[in-house]
């Protein structure tokens, strides 16, 4: 090994993914499996229009994910 030193360098952590990214993510998940649950109550009601607010919520949820998941990418690679 030469031309290094033996001294043990200190390690430094950067975190790549900024909080605000990652909140953004938890938060469409949350969105997406309560969705779920929505539509899974919501499926029991004869009714066709029951199934609209899971179905909505679920397609915003998925799209604040993506969103996050896009951004997160773009600004930290």
């Amino acid at each position: 090994m030469r031309g290094q030193s033996a001294a043990p360098r200190g390690v430094r952590t950067v975190e790549q993914t900024a909080k605000k990214w990652k909140g953004l993510q938890l938060i469409g998940c949350f969105g997406l499996m309560a969705s779920i649950v929505w539509a899974i109550v919501a499926g029991q009601s004869d009714s066709i229009e029951a199934i609209v607010g899971p179905l909505m919520a679920g397609v915003v949820s998925a799209a604040i994910y993506m969103y996050a998941r896009i951004m997160a990418w773009w600004h930290h690679g």
